[in-house]
C-alpha cells in the first residue's frame, strides 16, 4: 500500500490505497463502537467485558488496516516510543501524587475508594496490570487516539480532529440508562464534560510526544494508578 501525505492550510490531505477510504473507515468505527457499547450495557454479562474489550483492539486494528494507517500514523512507531514513554511517565506521577494527596487529606477524586478497597489483593493486581492496560488503556487510546483521530485528521483540520474525537472519547463513557431524571442528566453531563477534556489532554500528549504510548501511560495513570493510591490508602487507613 502507497501513501502520499501533503499539507494545506494546516489541513492533511492523505492519498493512500485502501480497502476503505478515511470517510468510510471512520464511519465504521463510529459505528462499531456505538454497537459495541450498546452491546455491552445490554447483552455482554460484565464477566466477559474484558475478554470482548481485547476482541475490540482486533476489530480497531482492521480497521486500521483497511484504511492504509501505518504504525507512525496511529502513533506506534518504534522511533516515538522512549519520548512517549518520557511524557507519558511524568503525567503518570503527577496524576498518582495528586490522587495520593488529596486520598490523604480525606478527599475521593475518584469517587470510588471505598469500592476499589473492597478487593483483594490479587483482583488489585490483576485490573492495575493487566485489565486496565489491555481492556481499557490498549482498546480506548488504539481506538481514539490512534484509528479516529488519525482518520479525522486526514479528513479536517488537526484542531477540529482533537475536538471531535475528544467529543467522541466522552460519548462513549456516558450511559444512556442514566437519562431518567435530572439529577441523572447532570451526572453523564458532567462525566461527558470530564472524558472529553481527557479526552483533550491525551490527545495533546499524543501530538507532544509522537506517541501513542504517552497518553497510554497517562491513561493507565488516571486508571491503575488511582486505584492502587486509593486501594492502598483505605487499607492503610482502616
Amino acid at each position: 500500500m502507497t501513501k502520499r501525505v501533503e499539507h494545506d492550510s494546516g489541513r492533511r490531505v492523505t492519498s493512500a490505497r485502501g480497502w476503505l477510504g478515511a470517510r468510510a473507515a471512520l464511519a465504521t468505527s463510529v459505528v462499531a463502537l456505538a454497537a459495541y457499547h450498546e452491546a455491552r450495557r445490554l447483552v455482554i454479562p460484565s464477566h466477559l467485558h474484558f475478554a470482548t474489550n481485547t476482541a475490540m483492539i482486533g476489530v480497531m486494528s482492521c480497521i486500521a488496516v483497511s484504511a492504509s494507517l501505518d504504525i507512525d500514523e496511529i502513533g506506534l512507531g518504534r522511533a516515538k516510543w522512549l519520548s512517549g514513554l518520557r511524557w507519558g511517565a511524568a503525567v503518570a506521577g503527577v496524576i498518582g501524587a495528586v490522587v495520593a494527596l488529596a486520598g490523604l487529606l480525606g478527599v475521593d477524586p475518584t469517587n470510588s475508594m471505598g469500592e476499589r478497597a473492597a478487593v483483594g489483593g490479587r483482583e488489585m493486581l490483576f485490573q492495575v496490570f493487566i485489565e486496565i492496560p489491555i481492556a481499557t488503556v490498549l482498546f480506548e487510546e488504539l481506538a481514539f487516539r490512534g484509528v479516529i483521530a488519525s482518520l479525522l485528521e486526514r479528513l479536517t483540520s488537526p484542531r477540529r480532529a482533537l475536538l471531535v474525537s475528544s467529543l467522541l472519547f466522552g460519548a462513549w463513557h456516558v450511559s444512556p440508562s442514566s437519562f431518567t431524571s435530572w439529577s441523572g442528566v447532570g451526572g453523564e453531563l458532567s462525566t461527558l464534560a470530564a472524558t472529553a477534556v481527557a479526552g483533550v489532554g491525551f490527545h495533546l500528549l499524543k501530538r507532544k510526544s509522537g506517541s501513542l504510548v504517552a497518553p497510554m501511560l497517562a491513561h493507565w495513570g488516571t486508571n491503575g494508578v488511582a486505584f492502587i493510591v486509593a486501594w492502598s490508602i483505605v487499607r492503610a487507613v482502616n
